[in-house]
């Protein structure tokens, strides 16, 4: 996209922004999936290397960790490395690269993002591949969490057979990194399994009304409402997914992936932050709420406040599907070598809390545990 002033915009969310602009839909309303425009640029890992596509990598949840358990020692002194490379390039960033005071958002951006971040290419046993490089500069993403879940299928397709694919699989098939995949396949199967039982309970001419809050690349829910409507064919028009997200980036990738399923009539999209979203939506007018990994990084009390605006949203019987990163001996490699920061994590005991005081009834939560207990997926029925 080319701008009046002759500059190439090449960031997603300024591309999306100009289109929904173009429609009228400059304030966060809806804008069906098929409408939107997407390029190359915008094609995502989950659209060709999707672990929910093959059988194999579906239904194999993922618990490798004694080998790691043995190199914990060597893998925390990397980590401890790592660490230490940051701190002078964050000086070096403060005083050399700070924006004036005038310089634009996005600059500022930038500034807050490598500082946080570090330098590119600082560590040659992760960053030296494709992969590495993309997970650990798109961090906080959803294009690096694709590459994340991609592990498996690039791994059997042969893409990580060199040294620097070595060392990449390495560092993301660590236990907290099989988790994600693990919550990626337990979200798919969960969403899949309510689509049909909404669909087969429904009243005639009901319609039904997904919700994915902080959607992402929505690899999940879109998955898994093209697998529903190769399966029920007549729900076909009955049928809405919403996604809601701030990153234009992610809901240009989510429409291509969207696009590629064959489900893009089906999926809206909200360029909108999750609270102001929720605040603007009627009592009881949602059939499925999912809002995984979002709460990774909330404070408590803003937690409580989302899940308790969700419940609300939520139509009698319908169903919150969400997750919680919670406590690791991974979480200093995850910080400094992954290089993914802020996270907040909670044991699963604070996560149920946080549904209850939400409003959920004890008898409406469910914690499904996959087997490294890193990222629990929470499901509750609304009663």
């Amino acid at each position: 996209m080319v701008t009046g002033t002759g500059t190439v915009v090449k960031r997603g969310t300024a591309r999306l922004a100009a289109q929904l602009a173009g429609n009228g839909d400059a304030d966060g309303v809806a804008a069906l999936a098929e409408a939107i425009i997407t390029t190359p640029e915008d094609d995502s890992l989950a659209t060709e290397n999707s672990l929910l596509l093959n059988s194999t990598t579906l239904g194999n949840q993922e618990d490798s960790k004694w080998f790691y358990v043995l190199a914990w020692p060597l893998m925390m002194l990397y980590a401890c490395w790592a660490a230490l490379k940051v701190w002078p390039y964050r000086l070096w960033r403060w005083a050399m690269c700070r924006p004036s005071d005038g310089a634009d958002e996005e600059e500022w951006k930038e500034y807050q993002k490598r500082w946080w971040l570090g330098p590119r290419n600082a560590l040659w046993l992760f960053d030296s591949h494709w992969l590495g490089e993309m997970v650990r500069n798109g961090v906080t993403t959803s294009e690096a969490l694709d590459g994340i879940n991609a592990v498996p299928v690039l791994s059997r397709k042969g893409e990580l057979n060199t040294w620097g694919g070595w060392w990449v699989r390495f560092w993301l098939n660590q236990p907290d990194g099989q988790a994600v995949r693990n919550r990626l396949r337990i979200t798919f199967r969960e969403i899949l399994n309510e689509l049909c039982r909404l669909w087969e309970s429904r009243q005639a001419g009901q319609k039904i009304h997904v919700l994915s809050l902080a959607s992402g690349s929505a690899q999940a829910t879109i998955e898994a409402m093209a697998v529903f409507l190769a399966a029920y064919s007549d729900a076909r028009g009955n049928i809405e997914l919403h996604l809601v997200d701030r990153s234009g980036s992610s809901l240009l990738r989510a429409t291509h992936l969207a696009k590629v399923r064959g489900v893009d009539s089906h999926v809206f999209i909200h360029t909108q932050d999750v609270k102001s979203f929720l605040a603007a939506q009627p009592d009881g007018s949602w059939d499925m709420v999912e809002m995984v990994g979002f709460l990774d990084y909330r404070k408590w009390k803003s937690a409580v406040e989302i899940c308790g605006a969700i419940r609300r949203v939520l139509k009698a019987g319908g169903m919150f599907i969400s997750a919680h990163i919670g406590p690791s001996i991974w979480s200093f490699v995850v910080r400094w070598v992954i290089n993914w920061p802020l996270l907040l994590r909670r044991p699963i005991s604070a996560y149920r809390r946080i549904l209850l005081w939400a409003g959920f009834a004890e008898s409406e939560v469910k914690i499904l545990d996959e087997p490294h207990k890193i990222h629990p997926v929470g499901v509750c029925r609304k009663r």
